[in-house]
């Protein structure tokens, strides 16, 4: 049996509420907590992105510690929290999550070649409770990258947050 690729978690969003019919509008985003995480995660093949599979998350627990220090370990999940502002309230968004790896890259399964990084829309709500992240696994492991990662999230042009983290081996 083939072990599962890495897998890029997607962060989620479960406001519970509906959206408003007016044009929503976002100004900013405030990081709330950064660091390892835990979540419940529901995997998805996705051939745009250089491991083939995003994860939806949910149930996200923060870390009680901050943390930019990461062990690049199988399984690890890694993020931030954030608060995402503008109006309406609780109004759907879909914004771009940037994930750029140091070099060489993220390995592109068993082909040799490298990606250094990589774009994902997602669809946000404006309040707090948003998160976006990664999961540290599959075969490939190996030929992860260390030291910086930088996470980045995009509304249109504007770059509305980023934050790094420093990956290391055990």
């Amino acid at each position: 049996m083939r072990f599962p690729l890495p897998m890029l978690f997607v962060a989620f969003l479960m406001s519970g509420q509906s959206a408003s019919a007016q044009q929503a509008n976002v100004t900013g985003a405030k990081i709330s907590w950064f660091g390892n995480y835990t979540s419940k995660s529901k995997v998805i093949k996705d051939s745009a992105i250089s491991t083939g599979k995003h994860s939806i998350d949910s149930e996200t627990v923060a870390p009680k510690v901050n943390s930019d220090q990461i062990t690049l370990t199988p399984n690890t999940k890694f993020g931030f929290g954030f608060t995402l502002t503008g109006k309406p309230l609780h109004s759907r968004v879909v914004l771009r999550q940037v994930y750029k790896y140091p070099s060489p890259g993220m390995p592109i399964g068993g082909t040799g070649t490298f990606k250094r990084s990589d774009e994902l829309p997602f669809t946000y709500a404006i309040g707090p409770g948003n998160a976006m992240g990664y999961t540290i696994g599959g075969q490939f492991l190996p030929q992860w990258p260390t030291g910086v990662w930088t996470f980045q999230l995009w509304s249109g042009a504007n770059l509305l947050t980023e934050k790094n983290f420093t990956l290391s081996r055990p």
